[in-house]
């Protein structure tokens, strides 16, 4: 016999409301009840009925009780989810509560956080939600990236580094000129001047070559660029 959910998923209309789909859900199960005779075996009709009530009537009220969450809330939605409506449920939890940010992944299932491409610290990370005040502070609330970002970053910007030919020398205190950033302090602060003839875009390479070779975490302070007009764009990279 194949996973009941999903049977009871297959007549559902998508353009339903999720609190619709829902409840269409809750019938389905408890209509197939008598078909399944191993799990019958197991719990009684009766008292799987009670749980299905029991489920039905807490959602209702933690329903009814959403608009009145302060906490900020992060959802994260599957586009390809075939067992329940994640997309349309995150867009009804933003509606409901009143501090809540979605993050929708629309090539993922509904195993969303065990599926590859998806690391839910980054995603903490990338909507502020980790720090240690009500507002973000980029210095204090920094958060080292974690191997897995750090490679894929790595290979992000490898084509990059191909394409600007952006090549690391460093002077050693006897004035060797060597590859690399050795000859850069390992205790700082260490000011690093540009001269942009790239526009800035070797900053990324700069940022992977610190962590790669000196563990160091560097911050990329201003460009002209981003003060053009009433934006202003700050590098958060912070050491």
């Amino acid at each position: 016999m194949g996973d009941p959910v999903k049977m009871a998923t297959v007549n559902i209309e998508s353009k339903l409301p999720p609190r619709l789909q829902i409840e269409q859900l809750s019938n389905n199960l408890t209509a197939m009840l008598p078909s399944l005779t191993g799990l019958a075996d197991i719990i009684p009709k009766d008292t799987l009925l009670w749980k299905l009530k029991l489920l039905k009537s807490a959602a209702a009220y933690a329903n009814s009780r959403l608009h009145s969450v302060k906490a900020e809330v992060l959802v994260v939605s599957s586009g390809k989810d075939q067992m329940l409506p994640s997309s349309d449920e995150s867009q009804r939890l933003k509606s409901s509560l009143k501090n809540c940010t979605v993050r929708h992944f629309k090539e993922n299932g509904h195993t969303i956080l065990l599926e590859d491409g998806v690391n839910l610290l980054t995603v903490i990370k990338g909507t502020s939600k980790y720090r240690r005040s009500r507002r973000l502070d980029y210095v204090s609330n920094y958060v080292p990236p974690s191997m897995s970002e750090f490679k894929r970053i790595s290979a992000e910007v490898g084509l990059l580094q191909t394409a600007s030919s952006a090549a690391m020398f460093s002077t050693l205190d006897d004035g060797k000129i060597v590859r690399g950033l050795g000859g850069v302090p390992d205790e700082g602060p260490v000011l690093l001047v540009g001269y942009h003839m790239l526009l800035g875009l070797e900053l990324s390479s700069l940022v992977e070559a610190f962590l790669r070779e000196k563990n160091i975490m560097i911050r990329g302070m201003t460009h002209p660029m981003a003060f053009s007009g009433r934006q202003r764009i700050h590098l958060q990279n912070f050491r």
